[in-house]
């Protein structure tokens, strides 16, 4: 296929395209939906051969007409849909070909949620037939890296275990990881801020009359104001929302005194957190997470500082209950970042990150430490990891029962251990990772690095994972004694810079 350029592009076509954006801009038409479905309709109707031409000269003016940045990504991409476009009506229908087609004839239709679902058909479709670069081109464009993350996942479990399926493998982690990477980007420039504005609109439109919704903003007067309650300090925000509900954060940093005290004392109720931005809203210091029986939490889009050294003494303890974290950025300069407890009344405590980034800063020790030891579970999923010795280091001289942990399509990057468990006596404890990539370094010459350190009849599920061993002090898995029941399935170790 030859390379579209709207250097060629007719005087007439170039005046035309100008003619409409200047039109758009008047009128304060700029999102993207409104303006492309506005240009294809009017194509429709223009007949010019030189479709994807104007497609092309229109996307990359109205780039720079809306102020963006330049970014060769765009240009890439723009090329690429310009280049689809002129050539998906005209060629035999292909699976690709097809699912680009219905995107844009989603679009011609005004149909928003149908364009939004045919953007993630079109990714899954691009990775599918190991298209990764396109995809990610896209994926970056539209910033839909939760949903290409999760594509690569639906990839990756199609995978049979075979040899001619590791080279394949191989992409499908190295072009996940980058997306990771992106993404962790996109929500540090802070770009990804969902004003408490919007964030109330979209409560509304499911319930038009809330209850128990609480906005904390520093800069704001308390007061009660259609059903929202405002507060300018989050130890009061948080201490109102002890009976559930929903408390969103203003964009700030928020020091404890002494830890964050976060508590739902209700009993099956529910208490969702919500920041506006992962890079801006910051929580630093020691927190305290506790739901009650039935109770569940949710933390999400905030940024947690635990700890400003090796030496601090800032820790998140959780004591207990369903505790949820959803698009989080976590720096961890301290020793041991999160203690996961059990509840002495024997309930389950469990913990589950999806779409969340750790950064260990070489300086903390181990992300997590289950204490107890009994009916715990902790589950990340799509999460990025980084610089820390440990992931999870978990050391009990007492019986351990009941406890599941679960690591699933995850990037664990420059780590010396990913999991290393000492236990004395086990009873149903399991550990499931699959679809992950571990990639590992030396930070201590004294002891090997090893991704799954396991003993004691611990139940293991490893499959689907990508070891890579940056040094010859190694190994991927280690089991110290037999394992009760499981298995090691599709997971190709590889050793880079080493003998």
């Amino acid at each position: 296929m030859s390379t579209l350029s709207f250097s060629d592009l007719s005087k007439e076509d170039e005046c035309w395209v100008d003619e409409l954006i200047g039109e758009l801009v008047d009128q304060e038409v700029l999102q993207e939906f409104s303006c492309l479905r506005r240009l294809l309709t009017d194509l429709r109707f223009k007949g010019s051969s030189d479709q994807g031409c104007i497609l092309l000269y229109f996307l990359t003016t109205l780039h720079t007409v809306l102020g963006y940045t330049e970014s060769q990504d765009a240009i890439t991409y723009y090329q690429i849909l310009a280049e689809k476009y002129q050539s998906a009506f005209n060629t035999p229908a292909t699976s690709n070909s097809e699912k680009f087609t219905d995107l844009m004839k989603a679009c011609m239709k005004g149909n928003e949620d149908e364009y939004e679902s045919c953007k993630t058909e079109y990714i899954q479709q691009l990775i599918s037939e190991d298209k990764f670069n396109d995809a990610n081109i896209f994926i970056v464009q539209y910033r839909l890296y939760k949903q290409g993350i999760e594509c690569y996942e639906t990839r990756l479990e199609g995978l049979s275990p075979c040899k001619s399926e590791i080279e394949t493998s191989t992409n499908i982690f190295k072009f996940r990881n980058s997306l990771f990477i992106k993404f962790l980007e996109y929500l540090d420039s802070g770009v990804n801020t969902e004003t408490i504005e919007d964030i109330l609109t979209q409560i509304r439109k499911v319930d038009c009359s809330p209850k128990g919704v609480v906005v904390v903003d520093a800069s704001c007067k308390r007061r009660y104001e259609n059903g929202v309650i405002y507060v300018n300090d989050l130890k009061a925000g948080l201490q109102i929302s002890q009976n559930g509900g929903r408390l969103l954060i203003k964009n700030g940093d928020y020091t404890a005194d002494a830890w964050h005290d976060v508590k739902l004392l209700k009993d099956g109720a529910t208490l969702e957190i919500i920041g506006e931005s992962s890079s801006d809203c910051c929580l630093s210091g020691s927190i305290k997470i506790l739901a009650c029986p039935g109770g569940k939490i949710s933390i999400r889009n905030v940024k947690l500082e635990i700890g400003d050294s090796a030496e601090s003494n800032d820790a998140m303890n959780i004591l207990g209950g369903w505790v949820n974290f959803d698009t989080c950025v976590l720096e961890c300069f301290v020793n041991t970042a999160i203690y996961i407890h059990s509840r002495p009344d024997g309930v389950l405590t469990a913990v589950n990150m999806k779409n969340c980034f750790i950064e260990g800063l070489q300086s903390c020790q181990r992300i997590f430490s289950i204490e107890q030891g009994v009916n715990t579970s902790l589950t990340l999923n799509s999460c990025y990891i980084n610089e820390t010795y440990s992931v999870l280091s978990w050391f009990n001289d007492k019986k351990a029962e009941n406890v599941h942990v679960s690591i699933s399509n995850c990037f664990i990057n420059d780590i010396q251990d990913v999991l290393r468990v000492v236990l004395n006596e086990v009873s149903n404890v399991s550990v499931h990772l699959e679809k992950t990539s571990f990639n590992l370094v030396l930070y201590s010459e004294e002891e090997n690095s090893t991704a799954i350190t396991l003993p004691n009849q611990v139940d293991l599920q490893f499959s689907r994972n990508m070891t890579v061993l940056n040094h010859t002090q190694g190994v991927g898995v280690c089991i110290t004694v037999p394992l009760r029941c499981g298995s090691l399935y599709n997971s190709p170790f590889k050793v880079w810079e080493s003998v």
